[in-house]
């Protein structure tokens, strides 16, 4: 620890390639972005996500989010029921690491110069900030590295599947007049609240992390791939028993396909899920081919 508080650069300690992953989110490998100007890039985040964070709870606890059933009548909703969606859960792994990543990348540009003896409530603070400095078999790092991937993958798979599943079928989560599957006027018919809290949820969230991957950091593939992988679809599993469990609270599925009732058998729904798990690991190959244009086309 006392290497990452004194006078050099902790980066400068290390060469490149033995960069700890903690350190990798303080840089971006484009020369462009500066240290400070990603500090600047990365507060706008964090700042966009906990505004749009509040926005969005009282966006899914309201009565925007309700929704009509088969014969066009509101269906009774829970309060409950957003602590079990999976947008939910994407969006809460994208406000975490963001948060994380900012205050590692602040005390990154801002530490020079400290000292462990320094007892001043700003030192306090940015060593509290600090990234960890970890051996470099510590199981954190590989904690770390999973949490990455499985942030971008949820992210990711939340916008693909609203807009490719959900939306078509006529199971998206905003209000309308009546049954339509005509998208402008689902959106846009509502005033500015939830078309912005659809788009930033199942859009923009999307375009931050793409960004995050080709621009904010500096962390290389995920490894070992296997081990992340089958880990990603591990989750994605245990999403769908609390999944199962928000139906035994709220008395509805998060998604329409795990309900016998919409899918008409059992069968169905048991392809439906086989279908998300596998969905990780091939978002997972997207998130990997991100970081191979970013590493081939950095400077």
């Amino acid at each position: 620890m006392d290497d990452l508080f004194n006078a050099q650069p902790y980066d400068r300690l290390i060469t490149d390639d033995a960069q700890p992953i903690f350190l990798r989110v303080c840089h971006s490998p484009w020369s462009f972005i500066s240290q400070s100007t990603l500090v600047s890039v990365r507060a706008a985040i964090v700042t966009y996500l906990t505004v749009l964070g509040i926005m969005l709870w009282y966006y899914k606890t309201g009565s925007e989010i309700h929704v009509l059933d088969e014969g066009g009548k509101w269906k009774e909703y829970s309060n409950l029921e957003p602590i079990f969606q999976f947008s939910t859960i994407a969006f809460l792994y994208l406000w975490v690491y963001h948060v994380l990543t900012f205050c590692w990348a602040f005390a990154h540009l801002n530490y020079r110069g400290i000292s462990e003896n320094d007892n001043r409530l700003g030192a306090a603070i940015l060593r509290w900030m600090a990234p960890p400095a970890l051996p470099t078999d510590h199981p954190d790092r590989f904690s770390f590295s999973l949490f990455f991937l499985e942030t971008h993958v949820y992210v990711l798979m939340n916008a693909i599947m609203y807009w490719a599943v959900l939306v078509p079928t006529g199971h998206d989560h905003f209000p309308k007049d009546e049954p339509t599957h005509e998208l402008f006027d689902s959106l846009f018919g509502h005033g500015w609240f939830q078309p912005f809290c659809i788009i930033s949820l199942w859009g923009i969230t999307a375009l931050v992390a793409i960004i995050e991957i080709l621009f904010l950091n500096k962390i290389k593939y995920p490894v070992p791939a296997s081990k992340h992988l089958l880990l990603v679809a591990y989750k994605l599993t245990a999403y769908l028993g609390w999944a199962a469990l928000g139906y035994l609270v709220t008395g509805r599925y998060p998604f329409f396909w795990m309900s016998r009732k919409e899918m008409k058998s059992g069968e169905a729904v048991m392809a439906s899920c086989a279908g998300f798990v596998a969905t990780g690991p091939l978002v997972s190959g997207l998130v990997y081919a991100l970081i191979y244009v970013r590493e081939q086309h950095s400077q």
